[in-house]
């Protein structure tokens, strides 16, 4: 059973990855956005603006991960933090899958590139 302090942590955690969830459909809608040149006028607004500016939700994402991994490392004393492991699972949930899309990206590239 969760004491009422672990599960509102936890709710806490859910609401930051929920913001960090956003953040990176920002920097995604970015990133569409410049891949394909649309028309960006309705950008100059400064809410909308926010919502494309993938500088600020990139940096928002870095800081909200950074506190999340910390988070996780204070809720559990009892285990003590290895160096190595952690850059192991980091470089396997990471890494790997990034070089995976990176030559799936760099395969189709190619494919379409062949047809024009």
């Amino acid at each position: 059973m969760h004491s009422p302090t672990t599960s509102s942590g936890q709710a806490r955690l859910g609401a930051i990855d929920s913001i960090r969830g956003l953040a990176a459909l920002f920097v995604l809608f970015g990133h569409v956005i410049a891949s394909f040149e649309w028309n960006t006028d309705f950008a100059h607004y400064p809410l909308i603006n926010n919502l494309f500016d993938g500088t600020t939700a990139v940096t928002m994402f870095f800081v909200l991960s950074g506190l999340v991994l910390t988070f996780g490392h204070l809720n559990h004393p009892e285990r003590p933090f290895a160096l190595v492991p952690f850059f192991a699972r980091r470089f396997t949930r990471i890494w790997l899958p990034w070089f995976a899309v990176f030559i799936l990206s760099a395969l189709a590239k190619e494919l379409i590139s062949r047809d024009t």
